[in-house]
């Protein structure tokens, strides 16, 4: 098996003439197409790993594979944090939206940075120009 192309994060491989010997009869195209993370290079251990392994020809195998593309799920699931406050007296947990979190501690951050009041003192003994809020990733 050797690869010859990568499409979307799928492999588009042949199978050499051993291979199609071993497996005659079993449906065994000239092509195949594999999630590349899980590619050995060893047919008996990838076969059942294949997404398609009965393509004829490159051209084939290529649109199968960018065909995966458009079947892939691209929802991310919800990422959910838990606060839990604790007093003398009590404990509450609360769950809240992770990026409704790190939006508002930018809100505040944007504001306290913004605030003729606020001083970075570590920050200020370097220099004198205002420090920057990173955005980046948030």
């Amino acid at each position: 098996m050797r690869k010859m192309k990568k499409i979307n994060g799928y492999l588009v491989v042949k199978f050499n003439a051993r291979e199609l010997r071993e497996y005659e009869g079993t449906a065994l195209g000239e092509y195949g197409v594999i999630d590349a993370e899980l590619y050995t290079g060893i047919l008996d251990v990838d076969r059942g790993a294949m997404e398609y392994d009965n393509a004829g020809s490159m051209e084939e195998a290529v649109e199968l594979a960018r065909g995966l593309e458009s079947e892939l799920d691209a929802e991310e699931p919800e990422v959910k944090v838990t606060i839990v406050k604790e007093t003398d007296e009590t404990t509450e947990e609360e769950e809240v939206d992770a990026q409704q979190m790190i939006a508002g501690w930018e809100n505040v951050l944007r504001g306290q940075v913004a605030s003729a009041h606020y001083t970075c003192k570590p920050c200020m003994k370097r220099s004198s120009a205002p420090i920057p809020v990173p955005t980046a990733g948030i």
